[in-house]
């Protein structure tokens, strides 16, 4: 049974999105770091497309996310490190903008 007052759990709710976007945000970071230094096969790839699936996006906004991503790694694995840098830049201002919303 739920003891808890309903802004008490939304705040909690809340509290937990803002954190799985600031981990989000911290991993495409990370990973714009790795190629920009030209490690393009980076592992982070990975983590980063991982978490993408923990956080809410709607149906758009996470095919476009997703569809980033992809683009970076493909750019990244060509040797296109300014285009896959511009890939992951949009998505870390997207995600910092998404975690601010919960914040």
């Amino acid at each position: 049974m739920f003891t808890g007052s309903q802004p008490d759990a939304l705040k909690t709710n809340t509290s937990l999105v803002a954190a799985a976007f600031e981990r989000l945000t911290h991993m495409a970071e990370r990973l714009l770091r790795d190629v920009t230094n030209g490690e393009g096969g980076s592992p982070h790839f990975e983590n980063v497309r991982e978490l993408l699936a923990s956080v809410p996006l709607n149906t758009e906004e996470h095919a476009i996310a997703s569809q980033r991503l992809a683009n970076a790694w493909r750019y990244a694995g060509e040797g296109e490190h300014g285009a896959a840098r511009y890939e992951l830049a949009m998505l870390v201002r997207n995600f910092a903008k998404r975690r601010q919303l919960y914040e």
